[in-house]
């Protein structure tokens, strides 16, 4: 019986590998895997007639493809794994006891090991040992050094923000990580003593997930650095001395640690509204009467209690004890009131710091405290708002927001690999001020780019955007780099929509939400190949004309 199953396993392997070989040369591909087909059916046939020799085959087909495999694309251990993994793991299991016995005489009640057995095992070795040493190279590196001539030709790069100062994730918008201060060279670097330390007390708690991480990029503006820890503490602390100035707790609801996969902030948003745009006629909420009585920690708890805690009756949910069966979707409905519609003095420079439960808090920088307005007198946009397949700790923005001269622009993590009724990953514009929607760009949705309407929900399980986009004023374009539906591996009935914008660099009109164009880095993704990284915007000169481009690193390498 092991005998039949492993070589019609290792037939039926062969016969989609011939089918789909022939179609792959028939088109211009290569024919190797016509040969590998071949060969895997003709030691599946001579297993079946109970032929020891059908190891050997099988052994002489995995050492052709491990040398066509290194021929083709070197010792670059991904994709080795991707041409010999399965054959491998196939081989592994004809040598074991019950397929080797099978295939000697009845009454010879162990296995004997031949030649034929030792081709194999030899040949599968030889495999391991190629894939062991793949492991151990970094085949996409580039060893040297840009020469003295390219170094000492850095142009000038336009930017409003002081030489000391780093106002962004990618210290611009552009996402350029450009600094321009030159007074640490190779020289004196090794002349350089830590100057102050701080340590944050943030630690990982028992009920945290494993994915609790500081990836913290540091603001630096007038004189202030502003950090934010794994359960989103803003602290602000004097760039000099390291003295904290003050700290932020947003008091984060803790979410379920089985649907909650990371726990990270990678940086805050600043905004400085001095000469801000208002917003256009008819983007302006209804403003309610000031309550400006309340008291900050009033204003943090009337924020801590907008988090959304109930979950609907999906499977993860289910799973989990969460839910039952059944249980309606919570309706959740974004503001359309705000208390405050202009800020007051403290609240005119101020920072955007996403938590982990669902929120979007405006703070002052000068002070950390909330800045009532934006979404209400809490200073809060609850993320959880016209969400689909409501499951806590699901959704949430690990990065900064997008800041423009009116807008703050969001997009969020979803888990991985969990289920197919995750909630979106919806990408929204709010109005700097107010907190008040003006855009929505839902993948699976693309057109209808309008504030939705309460009561409804956004597309379930639509491809996010987790990381820091990037944003060009001149050309009026924000830059998302894209995640995948969930789960990653798995691609059987993805809409059209879903294929296009996947795993891909996506432009959009930051007035109106509308897509500009897309350039997919991986079109039909199953390797969780999504953009992972702030695209960098630059202005090359190509036949004496500036044109502007992006950079943007991609998991391929």
């Amino acid at each position: 019986m092991y005998r039949t199953i492993l070589s019609s396993l290792t037939g039926l392997v062969g016969g989609f590998i011939l089918i789909g070989g022939a179609w792959l040369a028939f088109i211009g591909g290569s024919w190797f895997f016509i040969l590998l087909g071949l060969g895997l059916c003709a030691s599946a046939l001579l297993l079946f007639k109970l032929r020891s020799e059908g190891l050997a085959v099988y052994g002489a087909t995995v050492l052709v493809t491990c040398a066509w495999s290194i021929h083709e694309v070197g010792f670059d251990w991904w994709a080795l794994s991707a041409r010999g993994s399965l054959l491998i793991v196939i081989g592994a299991l004809l040598l074991l006891p019950p397929m080797v016995r099978s295939l000697h005489r009845p009454e010879i009640g162990w296995a004997r090991y031949d030649a034929s057995s030792g081709m194999l095992a030899g040949s599968l070795s030889v495999a391991l040992l190629a894939g062991l040493y793949s492991m151990l190279l970094s085949p996409h590196d580039t060893t040297g050094a840009f020469s003295a001539t390219q170094m000492a030709g850095t142009r000038s790069i336009e930017s409003n923000v002081p030489d000391g100062e780093w106002h962004a994730y990618g210290r611009t918008d552009a996402g350029r990580r450009y600094s321009p201060l030159d007074q640490i060279t190779p020289e004196n670097v090794s002349n350089l003593k830590v100057a102050w330390t701080y340590h944050t007390g943030d630690i990982r708690g028992p009920n945290d997930p494993g994915e609790a991480t500081y990836e913290d990029t540091p603001l630096m503006i007038d004189g202030t650095v502003y950090i934010c820890t794994p359960h989103n503490l803003v602290i602000a602390l004097d760039a000099v001395t390291g003295k904290e100035k003050w700290r932020f707790d947003p008091h984060l609801k803790q979410t379920a640690k089985q649907t909650t996969q990371h726990l990270t902030c990678r940086g805050v948003s600043y905004f400085d509204g001095t000469s801000a745009k208002p917003a256009p006629s008819g983007q302006q909420p209804a403003v309610t009467a000031d309550s400006t009585t309340k008291t900050e920690e009033q204003r943090v708890e009337e924020s801590a209690a907008e988090v959304t805690t109930g979950a609907a009756g999906v499977p993860q949910n289910v799973v989990t004890g969460q839910a039952k069966r059944g249980d309606p979707n919570p309706i959740v409905d974004h503001k359309t009131t705000s208390a405050i519609a202009n800020p007051d003095a403290t609240c005119i420079k101020r920072l955007f710091a996403p938590t982990s439960d669902g929120r979007l808090i405006s703070i002052s920088a000068e002070t950390g405290k909330i800045c009532p307005g934006f979404g209400g007198d809490d200073g809060t946009i609850n993320l959880w708002a016209n969400m689909p397949n409501i499951t806590p700790g699901s959704i949430y923005s690990t990065s900064p927001p997008v800041v423009t001269d009116r807008l703050v622009i969001v997009g969020g993590s979803v888990n991985d690999n969990v289920a197919t009724t995750s909630p979106s990953g919806v990408i929204r514009a709010y109005d700097v001020n107010t907190g008040y929607l003006v855009w929505n760009f839902d993948s699976k949705n693309p057109d209808a780019t309008a504030p939705i309407a309460n009561g409804q929900t956004y597309s379930e399980n639509a491809p996010n955007s987790w990381s820091v986009a990037s944003y060009d004023p001149k050309l009026g374009l924000i830059y998302l780099p894209m995640g995948n539906q969930s789960p990653d591996q798995y691609g059987v009935g993805r809409s059209a929509s879903v294929e296009k914008y996947s795993s891909s660099i996506l432009a959009l009109d930051v007035n109106t939400g509308k897509p500009a164009w897309v350039f997919q880095t991986v079109h039909h993704d199953l390797w969780d190949m999504d953009v992972p990284a702030q695209p960098s915007l630059v202005d090359l000169t190509v036949g004496g004309v500036e044109v502007p481009a992006l950079v943007a690193p991609t998991k391929q390498g």
